[in-house]
């Protein structure tokens, strides 16, 4: 997408990593395909309708878990699920928060709505846009579970603003946290061993007045 660059903030991360599935792609299959992240906890992600689901480039971009469009040229639009790791604690407004970041990747009108959400307790709901040509709306859905972030990111063209935001929530609807499966994390490396004592030399204890034996 022209004038859009990434650089090393998250946010433009994710809108980055949206704009740049705007490019055409290889399909992976139809509507009823589903992706399930156990490694991230989460599953559910299925393409709505007339969309299609892409292939996530895991070795490239380990942090989008998911992606899907529909259309070509101007009119294509596209879905991504982006994961984070996060600080224990933080919470979904904390977390969105930080989108603020995203005015210096160009995005503007920037309005954020916390809503409560089945399944995930609060979710929080990023509404902006990007200047085009063609001018593009961009509504992003803030998720967390235990120290693990999600971003659902929607860019389409204004003109379809509508049905393209109801496709969104379709998927995000059916989003579902899972217990995250241990095996598929990296597990800390053990401490180093902690260098051995030397041992202090025997003394022979003296009685005063007593030479040494």
């Amino acid at each position: 997408m022209p004038g859009l660059q990434c650089d090393c903030n998250f946010w433009s991360f994710t809108i980055f990593l949206t704009a740049s599935a705007l490019l055409p792609a290889v399909v992976l299959g139809g509507p009823q395909e589903e992706i399930t992240r156990r490694d991230w906890g989460i599953g559910g992600f299925r393409a709505p309708p007339r969309w299609d689901l892409q292939p996530p480039d895991r070795t490239t971009y380990p942090q989008m878990l998911a992606h899907a469009s529909r259309g070509q040229g101007a009119e294509r639009s596209v879905i991504t699920l982006v994961a984070r790791r996060l600080m224990p604690g933080t919470s979904v407004l904390r977390f969105a928060n930080e989108s603020e970041a995203l005015r210096q990747a160009g995005v503007k009108d920037i309005r954020l709505q916390p809503q409560p959400v089945e399944g995930w307790g609060t979710r929080v709901q990023l509404d902006a846009t990007l200047e085009g040509p063609p001018r593009r709306i961009l509504r992003q859905i803030f998720l967390t579970q235990g120290d693990i972030g999600y971003v659902l990111t929607l860019l389409a063209p204004q003109s379809q603003a509508l049905p393209r935001l109801r496709d969104l929530e379709d998927v995000a609807s059916r989003l579902v946290p899972l217990p995250p499966d241990p095996r598929a994390r990296p597990e800390a490396p053990p401490p180093p061993p902690r260098p051995a004592l030397s041992q202090p030399p025997e003394v022979t204890p003296v009685t005063p007045g007593e030479g040494p034996r």
